[in-house]
This record gives C-alpha cells, sequence and structure tokens, in this order.
C-alpha cells in the first residue's frame, strides 16, 4: 500500500504530533516510509511545504526537500478520460456555471497544476496496480466557493481511499491513542 500525503497533514505533523515524539519515532517513521515510498510527497507539496509557515515542515523533516524523497508526476500521462473526470465530475457545476469559458480554462489550467491535483493524478494511475490512499486534512463539506472538489470528494470519484491524519497514523501503527490516567489527590 501507498500513501500520498498532502501538505496540510504534513503541517499537522509537525505542529501538533512532533512535539510529543520525545524519541524520534514520528520523524524516523516518515523518513523511512518516504525514502521506500510507501508514503509518498508530491514534488508539487514539497514546494508548497518550503513556502508555507516559513518552511516549518522542512525544517522539521529536512530530507522532505531532497530530491530523492520527492516523487514527480512528469511521466504520468494524463488521457482524455481524465480530462473529462476533470471538467464534468471534479468540478463544482454551479460554479463552473457563473465562470465565463475563458475564466474557467485558467482555473482549471490552476488546478491541474496543484499539489492537489498531482496528489489525485498520482492515485489515479496508481490504483489499478496497487492499493493506494490519500492522506489529507481536508474534509468534503464546505468548498469555499472554489471551482473544484476538495480531495476526499475527488478520491471517492475516482475510486481512491482519502483518509484523515489520525486515522492513517493510527491504521499504520505508528501511534496508540491510549490514555492512561493516574489516580491523584487535589486536597
Amino acid at each position: 500500500m501507498k500513501a500520498v500525503i498532502d501538505t496540510s497533514s504534513l503541517v499537522s505533523l509537525v505542529r501538533y504530533y512532533l512535539p510529543f515524539d520525545k524519541e524520534g519515532k514520528l520523524t524516523s517513521f516518515l523518513e523511512e516510509r518516504i525514502l521506500a515510498k510507501k508514503i509518498i510527497v508530491m514534488e508539487e507539496v514539497a514546494l508548497e511545504c518550503k513556502r508555507l509557515g516559513k518552511g516549518l515542515v522542512v525544517d522539521a523533516f529536512p530530507f522532505i526537500a531532497q530530491p530523492k524523497f520527492k516523487t514527480s508526476v512528469a511521466d504520468i500521462h494524463v488521457n482524455r478520460a481524465l480530462y473529462n473526470l476533470v471538467d464534468n465530475n471534479f468540478v463544482n457545476g454551479s460554479i463552473k456555471a457563473l465562470l465565463p469559458e475563458a475564466e474557467y480554462q485558467s482555473e482549471r489550467e490552476k488546478f491541474t497544476s496543484s499539489a492537489d491535483f498531482a496528489m489525485v493524478l498520482y492515485a489515479y494511475s496508481l490504483k489499478e496496480k496497487e492499493e493506494v490512499i490519500v492522506v489529507t486534512e481536508e474534509t468534503g463539506y464546505s468548498n469555499d466557493s472554489k471551482p473544484f472538489k476538495k480531495i476526499p470528494d475527488i478520491c471517492s470519484i475516482i475510486g481512491v481511499r482519502a483518509l484523515n491524519l489520525p486515522t492513517f497514523l493510527m491504521e499504520s501503527g505508528i501511534i496508540d491513542l491510549t490514555v492512561e490516567m493516574q489516580k491523584t489527590s487535589l486536597f
């Protein structure tokens, strides 16, 4: 199984999980899995990680910036069937209807060169060969009036499982959310 991870999940790892990783297990897990191509960091995601939050992800996980840790979609052919999915299924029809054709084409170009699309394209290209999941902090609920649907909705359309970060970490066995309570007296 391969997991394609998005920028927001990597940011969440750094902000909310890494402070509790006193023994470096999370960092080791991530580096090992990315190097083995079990967790996929797209080039576009790595680029976003450099720019976002003053590079906090790359500061915490410097290996993400190294070429051997990044995956490219440059060699994946985008066929007409996929463009049909983009134009007919990935798009929010009500938003598209409001856009002039030239503006829609511009929005489609931005979308198809985005990190989100790179992740979807990679997952789409792999799904027939092996199990692939997409790890994202996005939900399908609100779309913020954007012309294209959110990653979980698109994954559902292409038949790829999307997981949020906590579920992925639990299913991967890296974290155990069991909490032990100690009985203490306040008085």
